[in-house]
């Protein structure tokens, strides 16, 4: 799940430590496949790590999903993504771009691939469906919540091999009940973060500095009161996209912060008319909801 490995502790029951081996190895294999790092080319082009993005395709159409402050910065530095085992980089600056006006409580955007862009990127990693997302209601049930993203202390570059490696953080956590700071009903999404971690083998581990896991996914595991034996990588949806971390008193994060996915759709729906015949046929009850959103999350 990331960070340093120490001393083992013990699961309450084999159950459940196989239930946490299980979303550890399959759910973090399924979930890489739909994300991808953000590098930020400085004054020497020399790649950087910069952010996190989720790919998501509707229709014919791709988009990346990511935060706004890491969309942003296309306005003094070149981002790029480029796929896995693929030299070949793809710059989004010279993609259209939709970001919020808020960036305390929102803090989220997205990019429209251009149909060649998202051909090369089809053929190395796969695209979130509409039916991957967490639609359902204002605010995401109960369960076991994850984050995965790209962050700069697990990042490595060669510039002799002229080659960079972006090493994941995955981490589970359950949603954080009480309201965290700015926080807006049916917008806002967060996740716990303990200063006590174990990693799937249920040794203690320690969370690797955050930034640059920014524009990552906040995905839904497990709904809390399902059976486990059941669960599978079909459980899983994305439910919201992180841009922000509340830390306590010794600046160790506490809360990871994000927005719920539901109004980056409203946003794709608001700016892209072609988009709006199958966001509403996927769902048929939510156009109400969608103009409520668009309303409520200025892009």
């Amino acid at each position: 799940m990331g960070g340093r490995a120490g001393k083992a502790i013990g699961f309450r029951s084999e159950k459940v430590r196989r239930f946490f081996e299980r979303i550890h190895t399959e759910g973090a294999a399924w979930i890489e496949r739909r994300t991808m790092p953000v590098y930020a080319l400085n004054k020497k082009k020399i790649q950087q790590a910069h952010g996190t993005c989720v790919l998501l395709q509707v229709a014919d159409t791709g988009f990346l999903l990511s935060a706004s402050h890491v969309l942003r910065r296309r306005d003094t530095h070149t981002l790029v993504v480029h796929p896995w085992e693929s030299h070949e980089a793809l710059m989004l600056n010279g993609m259209t771009a939709h970001v919020s006006v808020d960036v305390k409580t929102v803090d989220v955007g997205f990019v429209r691939l251009p149909t060649e862009a998202f051909a090369t990127l089809s053929k190395a990693k796969t695209f979130l469906r509409l039916g991957d997302l967490e639609l359902g209601s204002q605010q995401p049930p109960a369960g076991w919540y994850s984050i995965f993203g790209y962050p700069g202390a697990l990042f490595e570059s060669d510039l002799d091999a002229l080659e960079v490696t972006s090493t994941a953080f995955y981490y589970c956590n359950e949603l954080r009940e009480a309201p965290v700071r700015e926080a807006v009903d049916g917008v806002t999404i967060a996740i716990k973060a303990s200063t006590k971690n174990a990693d799937a083998d249920g040794r203690i581990s320690e969370l690797p500095v955050p930034e640059g896991i920014s524009g990552c996914g906040m995905w839904r595991m497990h709904v809390k009161g399902h059976n486990a034996d059941d669960w599978s990588v079909a459980s899983i949806r994305l439910a919201g996209v992180q841009h922000g971390v509340a830390r306590d008193d010794e600046d160790r994060p506490r809360i990871f912060v994000g927005t719920m996915v539901h109004n980056l759709v409203a946003a794709i729906w608001q700016q892209y008319p072609d988009m709006r015949a199958p966001i509403e046929l996927h769902m048929p009850t939510l156009r109400s909801r969608l103009k409520h959103d668009v309303r409520r999350t200025r892009f």
